[in-house]
């Protein structure tokens, strides 16, 4: 008996064990296949209670999708702010789902999903001086990652001084939500006052609605050319009516004229103009289908959406590193004095030790950047790069320009970036931007030919310094 007991126990443990092992692993999706939820591994569908434990997304459809606990990027929208970081299935799930989307086959960088074969890993050194000050290290597009996703083995220094960290970033374009579908506009029927044969009323289902590539609509509305239509159809009635009436009359004049002649030539005008009138209505649609066919075709009205501009006035939305119009002059030089690859920049890179930080710099900026140093010395100032997200040469796109692409200065070693956590990226434009550098440090290196990221028209990029003045081998004005 106690045997027994104890097997029931057991069976009863290993089946609410296995019961909560499924239900961990599950989540709700918005289809019926389980597919918004990453296609690495095999999602299936299974039974409600297994997603009792979750929560249930907006929407109309609600699938119970199970499979193994497996990582991938949760993506958590909240307003226009977005925010992705790496998670399992089963822990993005336990976050408010109507804001939360999972995506197994992606990865966070940068707080995006990203694919993850566009994410591009490497090791960096990171060097510590004898005067406390940290070099090298992540970059600020770099995301500090795990070491297993950086190619193995881990590099080995020799030196104390120096370890290793390893860097992700994105090489190929970011994964961006699709626009949401508009919601069909509700229009006010109208009510016919005086109802006309042929139209009591008006329908809203005759709306047709008409969705266009670009992710807009238009409407087709058939009510005015209805209204015409069986306007036209009730003239024709009348018109026929009077013109029957118009004719009889004719006749019945004739019949009691008993040869009178003026009779008789009365009622032969009115039968002759009955009959003309009606062919000349009959014969006005010949007529006008003759001039244009558009005459007579009682189109219906299409309106189009006006689609709405919203601007995104998140970080790094706007490209400010180069004045309009100068964009295209300005890499054509860049390409040809600092280099057209990050293979030919590479080769052209020096270390310049600034602030007490060492920066990877083109050989072409390492003068200015030396020079003011010595300036910054001699007058005393001994303020210190200490962050090592900061640094020079950096082959990447520019964070500030998502839409086209371009390189940023830190590709050609022409730029350099200065305490991040104290000098920050952002939006809106203040003035001043906020920032712990001395006005005279800044005021150094502008006289050294360098443009200052704080003094952008539209965005604070107080960190940023950019070799584009003075003695540059390439300007912007």
């Amino acid at each position: 008996m106690k045997n027994n007991l104890f097997l029931k126990l057991s069976f009863g443990l290993s089946f609410l064990l296995i019961a909560s092992t499924a239900q961990a692993n599950c989540m709700w999706t918005l289809n019926d296949k389980c597919l918004d939820i990453g296609t690495t591994v095999k999602w299936t569908e299974s039974t409600a209670s297994n997603c009792s434990g979750t929560n249930k997304l907006n929407g109309t459809t609600n699938k119970c999708c199970c499979a193994a606990e497996v990582d991938g990027c949760c993506e958590k929208t909240q307003g226009t702010t977005v925010n992705a970081v790496n998670l399992t299935g089963e822990k993005c799930a336990k976050i408010s789902y109507a804001s939360t989307t999972f995506f197994q086959d992606r990865q966070a960088l940068n707080n995006i999903c990203v694919e993850k074969s566009a994410v591009s890993c490497s090791w960096k050194g990171v060097t510590s001086d004898d005067d406390g000050s940290v070099s090298g290290g992540c970059s600020t597009n770099d995301t500090l990652s795990d070491k297993n996703k950086c190619p193995s083995p881990e590099p080995k220094s020799g030196v104390s001084n120096k370890t290793y960290q390893c860097c992700c970033q994105s090489t190929n374009v970011t994964y961006v939500k699709p626009a949401p579908t508009p919601a069909q506009p509700k229009f006010i029927v109208p009510e016919l006052s005086i109802a006309i044969p042929g139209l009591k009323s008006f329908s809203s289902s005759s709306i047709e609605y008409i969705a266009n590539d670009d992710g807009s609509f238009s409407v087709s509305i058939p009510w005015l050319a209805q209204y015409i239509k069986a306007f036209y159809n009730y003239g024709l009635s009348i018109i026929g009516i009077l013109a029957a009436l118009v004719m009889i009359a004719g006749g019945i004049l004739w019949l009691i004229s008993a040869g009178n002649d003026s009779k008789i030539t009365k009622a032969k005008e009115l039968i002759i103009g009955s009959v003309s009138g009606i062919i000349i209505f009959a014969a006005s649609y010949l007529i006008l289908i003759q001039i244009n066919p558009d005459l007579i075709e009682n189109k219906s009205i299409v309106l189009g959406s006006v689609k709405a501009n919203i601007l995104d006035i998140s970080v790094g939305n706007e490209t400010p590193e180069l004045p309009s119009g100068s964009s295209k002059a300005f890499y054509e030089c860049a390409y040809k004095e600092y280099g057209n690859s990050e293979q030919s920049v590479r080769q052209n890179l020096v270390t310049v030790k600034f602030l007490g930080m060492n920066y990877t710099v083109h050989n072409k900026m390492a003068s200015a950047l030396n020079n003011a140093q010595t300036q910054i010395e001699k007058a005393g100032i001994t303020y210190k790069s200490t962050d090592t997200a900061g640094g020079g040469f950096n082959w990447r796109t520019n964070v500030n320009d998502t839409k086209n692409k371009q390189l940023s200065f830190h590709s050609f070693g022409i730029a350099i970036d200065i305490n991040p956590n104290k000098n920050p990226n952002y939006r809106p434009k203040e003035t001043p931007c906020k920032t712990d550098m001395p006005q005279e440090l800044i005021n150094i290196l502008k006289n050294n030919g360098f443009r200052w990221g704080g003094e952008y028209k539209s965005v604070c990029d107080s960190m940023h310094f950019e070799w584009v003045k003075g003695n540059a081998n390439c300007k912007v004005n």
